[in-house]
């Protein structure tokens, strides 16, 4: 019997895609699927789009039914601001 070392298996690699599916990273402020930028040596990464922070990533399919994220590539609209001087405000009397 030999006394040789049992190599350990590697760790799994996001870069690499797995039999589980790719991995994908979704924006929570734009939230849009998009291109993870990594942030030092952590699992953070930014946004290539608002820059933020705010970046999930996990399996293709876990992300779409987590976030209910469609296929589609436009996902949500942004939420649209107002304009404070278009709208009345409720110290101005109407005529």
């Amino acid at each position: 019997m030999s006394t040789q070392p049992i190599p350990a298996p590697a760790a799994p690699s996001i870069d690499q895609p797995s039999a589980r599916g790719r991995v994908v990273f979704f924006c929570k402020d734009c939230m849009k699927v998009v291109e993870g930028m990594k942030v030092g040596r952590k699992y953070v990464y930014r946004c290539p789009l608002c820059k933020t922070k705010n970046v999930a990533f996990g399996t293709e399919s876990s992300i779409r039914s987590f976030y209910h994220v469609s296929d589609r590539t436009e996902e949500r609209p942004a939420p649209e601001k107002k304009n404070p001087s278009e709208e009345p405000s409720e110290d101005t009397p109407q005529s």
